[in-house]
Parts: C-alpha cells; sequence; structure tokens
C-alpha cells in the first residue's frame, strides 16, 4: 500500500487500499488510516464509498487531501507494488507531482532584478 502524501503539512497519516486507482475520483474506502496512528486512538473520515473527496482531510492539519477528487500517492511506493498499467497512464500532472520534494516545501525564487 503507498502512503497518501496531504499536500498541506506533508504528512502521511493514510495509505492506499486495494479499492483505489490513479485518476479515479478518490473517495473513502480507497484509504486507510495507518496503523500507528489507528492503534493510538486516532480519528479519521468513515472510510466507505459514500465519503466523497472533499471530506478526506488530513488528522494532523485538518487540510482536504483533494481539491479536485485526485490524491497525491508516493509514486516510488505505488511503482513498487507492481502498478506498472497505472504508472504509465499518469498525466503531466501527476509526473510535476511525483517529482515535488516534500522536503523543500517553499518555491525557489525565480532569479530576477532585485527589490528596491
Amino acid at each position: 500500500m503507498a502512503d497518501i502524501i496531504c499536500p498541506s503539512c506533508a504528512g502521511r497519516y493514510h495509505q492506499t487500499t486495494d479499492a483505489f486507482k490513479l485518476g479515479v475520483t478518490t473517495t473513502g474506502n480507497m484509504l486507510r488510516l495507518k496503523e500507528p496512528y489507528r492503534s493510538n486512538g486516532w480519528t479519521s473520515f468513515p472510510e466507505h464509498e459514500g465519503m466523497s473527496y472533499g471530506a478526506l482531510e488530513c488528522p494532523e492539519c485538518g487540510n482536504q487531501y483533494s481539491s479536485d477528487g485526485r490524491v497525491r500517492v508516493d509514486m516510488d511506493q505505488w511503482a513498487k507494488e507492481d502498478h506498472p498499467e497505472s504508472v504509465k497512464e499518469l498525466s503531466e500532472m501527476d509526473k510535476i507531482m511525483a517529482e515535488y520534494d516534500p522536503e523543500l516545501p517553499v518555491m525557489k525564487r525565480k532569479p530576477g532584478r532585485p527589490r528596491k
């Protein structure tokens, strides 16, 4: 199972389930709270297909995992799970998100004229 990365705090509190597919609108049954947090009593959204992507929130910061139905997945873990057909179908945005470095969450400034 691949980790879901929060777009706000870069936390990894949920993982994919067998129902998860790339490029499909994510619902609650596609994600599961990871075990260390589940056994420590952390609460999460209900994990069933009736939960739309707008209700899928990070338990740490409370931010939505997605505003358009597609969550950010750790692509290294996803590729190791032997999903070659899914990895080939990645869109340009997925490729950009896969290259995002969570260790450097602040955008670098563009070179140019210094401010006065």
